[in-house]
Parts: C-alpha cells; structure tokens; sequence
C-alpha cells in the first residue's frame, strides 16, 4: 500500500484509554444503527419523475426502464408502483402507457421483472378471441416469419420492428429471437384494419404484450408504433384487473375468476441455475390451496400456520434437503420424536395416507379470556392454558390413515396412557383425560373426520369441526384480517403462519418482541403503534438457489395519526443501490440503510423510553464535552448510510476487523465541524494526543489514531467526495477511499442473494459466509451457506402492507 506518511506519533502511555476511544469514537454511529434498526429509513431514490404524468419510476422498474427501451417501447408512467391482482394472484406493479411492469420476487434477475400480457388481455376484455382470426396461408411469403405456436406470420415493417428491439438477456448486441419474443410475445394475429380509440383507422398486428400500429404519416423511423394499450386499460371503462387490492369482505366461498382464451404457448428458454424461466414456477400447494384446512375452522382462530406435509417433494427442494435434511420429517431416519412419542413410522404408517398439506391452529378462548384480558396479560402461560390447539393432516387414504391412529393409540396405552371413546354423531373420539367434564380441555383428543386426522387438547373443537358445515359464514376461511393477508403473502410460499391482531396488541407479544430485540422495540413500538398492527404472517419459499423467508405485516392505516403518516409517508422511497457500484467485492459484509428525516426525534423518543440509555448519554457528552445532537443528528437526518466489513485480521489497537462506515453529508461543513468537534473531544478527554496523525491514504486526508503496536493506523476519519467516513485499519481507509473495479454489485453471490430480495428496499445487509467462515469444519450447520441477505420494502405501503425478507444462500448439492 503507497501512501505518505506525515506525522510519525510517539509510542501510546495507555493501552486501556486505545480501547475506551474505539468505543467512544464510534458511540454515537452505534447508537444511531442499533436505535435505528427497527425504525423507519428514508431513501434518496434511484428514480426519474415526468411531469407530463406525474408518476415516477424507481428502483429495479426503473432500471429496467431504462435498459429495454425507455420511452419508445414503454411510454411514460401512468401510475405509482402498487399491489393489485394479476391472474388471481397479487403483484407489485407499475402501469405505463405502453405495457405494464410486474416483479416476480420469486425469479432471478434479469427475470424479476416481466411484463404483463396487455396485448392477450385487451383482446380478452374486447370478447376477442385470437384463435379465432384468420392466420396466414400456407405458403409463407419470402422476407415473412411464421410462427406455428399461433399460425400467424411477421412481414415488411413489422418484423422489421420486431426483430429492432427486444429484452437484452445473451449481452449481444442486437436482439435475437427470444430477446424479441419476451417483449412482445408471439403473435395473435394477421395484420388487419382496426378503428382506435382517437377515432383513426390504422393498419394493427396483435401480440401477447402488445399491439403494431402502423402510422403511415410518420417518418420511417417512426412509423410503427407500440399502441397505448396501459393507458387504453387503465381507463375506468375498459379497466380489467382492479384498483389496488382492498380489504376483503367476507364472503362464504372466493369468487372465481371468469374464464378466457387460453393464452398462446410460450417459447421459454430451457431452466438452468444461469437462466432460469422467464415465466414463474407453478405455485406451491400452500399457495394453491390456501382454504382447504381453514374452512373447516372456526372465527375465533388467533394463531394458523399451514405448511406442505411432504416437503422433500416440493420444487427447489434439493439444496434444502442435501443441506439439512433433519428439517423434513418425511426424510428423517426411524429413530425420531414421532417414533419415539407415537410408536408409528413415517415411512410406513404415515407418508401412505397423509395429504398435500397440514395445518395448526390456536383459539377458541371464548368466554374464558376476554381481549381485554388477553391485552393485559405479560405471561403467555395465561393465555397458552386457556386455549384450544389443533393439528390438521387432510388424509388420501382414509383406511390407512385409520390404521395409523389405532396404532399410535395402542403404543401409548401400552406406556400407560388411557384414552376413552366418545360418540358424537356416528364419529368415535378418542380422548385422554382425569375429567369426566365433556367441555374439559384434555390433555390429547384425536379422530379420523371425514377425510381428515384430527388432533387437538379439546374435545369441544373437533367436535365445532364435525358440525361445521361446509361454506359456513364463521369459519375461519372468511375471517377478512386472513383473506387481506393471503392475498399478500408471496405466492411462491410453501408454508406460513397467520397471526391475528388480538395477538399483535396483546402485552405478552410486546414482551416477547422486547425480549427478542432489546429496548429498540420499544422505541419501534412508540413510533408505529402496536394497535395498528391488524395481521402478521410468516412464511417460507424454497427457490432454486436457497430459501427465503418473509415477514408480512398488515396495518390499519386508519389507526396512524398524522405524525405516523407523515413519517410512513417518509419511509417509502427506497435506498440507493448505487453505493453498491462503489464497494468491492472483497468485502464479506455490508449494511445499507437511510437515516430517517426525523431521526432526532426518534432518538429523543428513545431516551425518554429507556432512562438507562439516557443517562449514558448524558455522562458521555459530559465526559467528552459532545453534543448528540449537534454533532451527530444535527445532520444525519435523511441521510444514507453504508457499514462495510473486510475479512482482513483484527487491527491490534481496536481489535475490530478492517472495515468502514460511510454516511452522505447534504451539508458537509455543519458534518465536518461535528465529527472534528467529536475526535477533538474524545482525543483530549482520553490522553491521546500522541497517537494522532494526519496521513494521507488512496488521496484523501485521514485525520487517524496509531497503532502503538505497529506501524499502521488504527482508525480515523475522513471526507471521501460528501461522505463522512470512519474507517477502522489502514485496508479499511484504502477501500473507502478508492474503491475497487471489481464492485460487488456484480459479485455471484450478492446477486443470488438480491435477485431474490425486494429490489426496492428499505436497507440491504449481506453476509458472505464463505468469506468470513476461515474454517468451515468447526461450524457444521453454516457449512452449506454461501451467503445471506435480508432487506424491505420500504415503509408501509398505502394499502397498509409492509414486508421484509431474508434470504438464505445455499450451496449446490
């Protein structure tokens, strides 16, 4: 490493006071990240607005904008990114005037984002069937492409425009077939005469995303144009899919969605782990059948989760499965709770009859635990005691599935347990209990009803389910707070848990998020109020690269007062992913986040929240004579900020790995005066100023303290263009000072991490484990982990949603 040493200091007189600046040095950057971690981000956003509709674009819509075509093959914006339903299921999109942009989370980039079939769907909506026009002769003309999926052919200016543009996916110039047949699909017909919605005749050829217009006024250059078919369908009149998703009402069955023409066959690429398909996988069974099991329950559910009963089977579960096999009990070996417990082998006595699908579910407190008990509560144990539990397996073969509760029955009446039969309505229950009280919870209850296996601590509630009839009006299915949270939980989902609100607002879920979380949740819970919390769900996808897992939150907007929207509303622009160009890939960890507008005042809430805190606070600033709020939040306020980490040793004097934090100054001399006014502070308060130097490293200044032990930099400061930078070791000052060529936005394993995250975050953090792990051997169940990342979406959308994912990285078996 070259750089210029200026000032060579004098060996350090006090080792302990090296330590006591580390901590104090970066105080106040740990206090903003770890207060600020479950709090609100605002984001200086990678977007472009147009005045012409108002509208922006921003995040991965808009580079992908950007990349395909632009204005000519789009159009501009005609609406905000949003949630509505497409085909049944809900997605993240955006209208423009040309097309319609959709995220498909479950994909890798560059096939996150598809667009829409607006061209089919217009047709459809019109009562237009393509299969019904007439297709081309037989004899092709020469200069002409024909395409056998649909019978129609490409001529003279029209396959010219075809062939001119299309979705860049080999980095070849030009647009090859496929290219061309993933922006606007095959074609539905022949060229034809067609009146428009101005009022002109034109010359039109239909494709699956889009319709050719031939504008014979038009220069060359312009004389085929993309029709407006977003603007067309966005129109009140001809709108086809629905506004933004609404609060469901209850309803006994879901409505089905009318039946069309049958899309034209697509020609896809053959899947590989580099290219996978453009169209998404066939949905997971939870997904796919998300009312099977909760119509059978009744409204008073407070905790359901479903899951896929043989996991091993799913799509994409290899790499799970190689990695961990102890997760899927249809894998595991005999010797195993179930065995051990119920005597019965999964092989032979369960995997024969078991369905698709299981399920639990907690409620059925009734009269014994009033919601304003429940919100007074701190012990679960007084709510646990009170509640009904039930394990739901849908059976395919009801005889061996019979057999298999006689056998687990019998093993354990030979470890001493004692079940009685109850008769309810021609279907025996078997029941263990010490009560003769029929409405008694029991310690185990089990029947085969129907064309399911029952388990639950109740008599009472298999006995609700044997009298539910089906489509009933209080089932569990039509609760609105579990139809609004389906209708958001992703679509690629093998398993999820839905928790109801009375849960979310009760106090024993707050102790149990302070738990988890330290003092931060309280300070989260003040600023995004507990009451509004309406729903929460969890749930897994396994994806061909690893497994995500999401946390879906469902808000009631009208709950939040002004101040909260004021602030949610700050929360949803997302974070720049430009810093991402900026950092190398040498690096094996880094946080990106954004610093809220008011993130003084959610500090002050902080403190006043939590005393402890507080007076830390005041002794620091009295021991150092800084201001917080002057020197720190006095200009973080909206800023961005990135933590990242290199897997170089320890430096001697900190015992920290080299690393950098970097945060944006909109005002770089009120952020100068403030962190020299910290180091001058902390430096003369703590007998340092024989270890502090000025040295110049990758051609920027670092005001720095030395390594006593060495001959390098411990940590110092610095401004790198308008960023304030504190930096720990010399390879941390390098870093942040010229970067790399190699940036890790284009690093394999970050981008098998965020091509499966929301691109539009709240704050990105990614671990390379295989950089960090030096010996693997000795960490068993990191082992298969190449790499993990976790991001938002940012705030709480208008519809009340809020999502966050963690995606985990696995290695090829």
């Amino acid at each position: 490493m070259q750089h210029t040493r200026i000032h060579k200091p004098q060996a350090m007189r006090t080792p302990w006071l090296a330590l006591r600046l580390v901590g104090v040095l970066l105080f106040g950057a740990v206090v903003l990240l770890t207060s600020s971690s479950l709090l609100p981000v605002r984001a200086q956003s990678n977007e472009r607005c147009f005045s012409e509709t108002g509208f922006c674009i921003q995040g991965r819509f808009y580079s992908f904008w950007q990349q395909h075509g632009g204005l000519p093959v789009f159009g501009l914006p005609i609406s905000a990114a949003e949630t509505v339903l497409i085909e049944g299921q809900p997605r993240h999109v955006q209208w423009f005037e040309r097309s319609r942009l959709e995220w498909h989370p479950e994909q890798e980039a560059p096939y996150d984002v598809l667009l829409g079939r607006l061209g089919g769907d217009m047709l459809q909506h019109q009562g237009r069937a393509w299969q019904a026009f007439p297709t081309s002769p037989t004899t092709v003309p020469v200069g002409c492409r024909f395409f056998a999926e649909t019978g129609h052919s490409l001529c003279g200016d029209f396959l010219a425009a075809w062939q001119a543009h299309g979705l860049e996916r080999d980095g070849q110039p030009g647009s090859s077939t496929a290219e061309s047949l993933a922006l606007f699909g095959l074609p539905l017909s022949e060229p034809v005469e067609e009146t428009l919605s101005d009022g002109q005749t034109y010359t039109v050829q239909w494709f699956e995303r889009t319709r050719f217009e031939r504008h014979p006024q038009n220069d060359p250059s312009h004389r085929v144009l993309f029709g407006l078919l977003g603007r067309e369908l966005m129109q009140p009149a001809t709108a086809f899919e629905g506004p933004v998703i609404p609060d469901p009402q209850p309803s006994p069955a879901p409505t089905p969605t009318p039946a069309g023409p049958p899309p034209p066959p697509a020609q896809t690429p053959e899947p590989t782990e580099a290219t996978p398909l453009e169209t998404p996988p066939m949905p997971q069974p939870i997904a796919n059948q998300p009312a099977t099991i909760a119509g059978l329950l009744g409204g008073d559910i407070l905790v359901y989760g479903q899951i896929a009963s043989r996991p091993s089977t799913l799509p994409n579960a290899e790499r799970l499965l190689a990695a961990y096999p102890w997760l899927f009990f249809d894998q595991s070996s005999p010797d195993n709770a179930i065995t051990t417990n119920l005597g019965v082998s999964i092989d032979e006595d369960i995997l024969p009859w078991i369905g698709d699908e299981m399920a639990f579910a907690f409620g059925g407190l009734g009269d014994r635990l009033t919601p304003e008990m429940l919100a007074e509560t701190d012990d679960p144990s007084d709510v646990l005691r009170f509640g009904k539990f039930t394990v739901i397996l849908p059976s395919r073969n009801a005889e061996a599935a019979w057999a298999f509760l006689n056998k687990q029955r019998q093993y354990r009446e030979r470890q001493g347990e004692q079940f009685e039969v109850i008769d309810y309505q021609g279907i025996p229950i078997f029941a263990k209990s010490d009560s003769t009280d029929p409405d008694a919870l029991y310690q185990a209850a089990f029947a085969l009803v129907g064309d399911y296996v029952l388990f639950s601590n109740s008599v009472s509630q298999i006995r609700t389910i044997i009298d539910r009839p089906a489509g009933s009006d209080d089932a569990f299915l039509v609760n609105p707070r579990y139809q609004r949270l389906m209708h958001n939980v992703p679509a690629d989902a093998a398993g999820m848990i839905f928790v109801d609100r009375l849960v979310l607002q009760s106090s024993f879920f707050a102790s149990l998020v302070s738990a988890t979380t330290g003092s931060t949740a309280v300070a989260s819970q003040q600023l995004v109020p507990r009451n509004a919390m309406d729903s929460l769900g969890l749930s897994i996808a396994l994806l061909p690269r690893g497994v995500r897992l999401d946390i879906t939150t469902i808000f009631d907007m009208s709950l939040f007062d002004a101040a909260t929207l004021a602030r949610i509303e700050d929360m949803r622009e997302p974070v720049s992913p430009d810093w991402l160009q900026l950092i190398s890939d040498e690096a094996v960890a880094l946080l990106t986040l954004r610093f809220p507008s008011d993130i003084a005042e959610q500090v002050e809430t902080l403190l006043q929240q939590d005393p402890a805190a507080a007076d830390a606070l005041t002794e620091f600033e009295e021991m150092t004579s800084v201001d917080l709020q002057r020197d720190l939040l006095s200009w973080v306020g909206g800023q961005q900020a990135a933590l990242v980490v290199f897997p170089e040793a320890a430096t001697g004097l900190s015992g920290l790995p080299s690393s950098y934090l970097a945060i944006t100054a909109a005002d770089p001399v009120v952020a100068e005066a403030g962190i020299s006014n910290m180091f001058d502070s902390i430096v003369s308060n703590s007998d340092l100023e024989s270890l502090v130097t000025t040295e110049t490293i990758g051609g920027v200044d670092w005001r720095a303290v030395q390594d006593p032990e060495s001959p390098e930099l411990a940590l110092g400061y610095a401004f790198v263009g308008n960023e304030i930078v504190l930096a720990v070791g010399e390879i941390g000052m390098e870093q942040a000072a010229t970067g790399q060529n190699n940036a890790i936005a284009n690093d394999p394993n970050l981008l098998a991490v965020t091509g499966n995250l929301p691109v539009v975050n709240a704050g990105l953090f990614y671990l390379n484990i295989e950089g960090v792990l030096e010996d693997s051997d000795g960490s068993p169940e990191l082992n298969p982990l190449r790499s993990l990342g976790a991001a938002a979406l940012p705030g709480v959308d208008t519809t009340g949603l809020s999502r966050a994912s963690l995606l985990l990285h696995l290695r090829a078996p």
